[in-house]
């Protein structure tokens, strides 16, 4: 369980994010939705440790991660900008962004890889029988 406690933020005395609490279970997924500029990627810094907070705690499974260094915490990120691995499809993405992720989380997600890849692959056998039978008819 990952829950964030009286989290604040701020830059340049600007107040970025004031008082945020938030408890995410294990198995949960969730989505972090708001205009830009509300401190969305600001929220997952602090997560990640790339950014400290300035007041607050950040607890995983009990323990206190908030002044845990960024490469010791053992969370991972997916930027959504298909251009920062243009060499990569998705199954690839998905499995560089598991590295460091636990074995059983990494498991899970090259399953649900292979599951899409299994069926990008029908379905793209099936389009190419149809687009045959269809030449052939021409």
């Amino acid at each position: 369980m990952l829950k964030l406690e009286h989290i604040k933020k701020t830059y340049d005395k600007v107040t970025i994010l004031n008082d945020i609490n938030l408890q995410i279970e294990d198995g949960e997924i969730v989505s972090i939705l708001g205009p830009s500029g509300c401190g969305k990627t600001t929220l997952l810094n602090l997560i990640l440790g790339i950014t400290q907070a300035d007041s607050g705690k950040i607890l995983y499974n009990g323990d206190d991660y908030t002044d845990i260094a960024v490469e010791k915490r053992g969370f991972n990120i997916v930027f959504q900008d298909y251009a920062l691995f243009p060499n990569l499809n998705v199954y690839e993405k998905i499995y560089t962004s598991c590295c460091s992720a636990s074995y059983a989380a990494s498991n899970d997600y090259i399953w649900i890889c292979n599951y899409l890849f299994f069926w990008k692959r029908r379905i793209t056998n099936s389009i190419m029988r149809t687009s045959v039978i269809y030449n052939l008819w021409i």
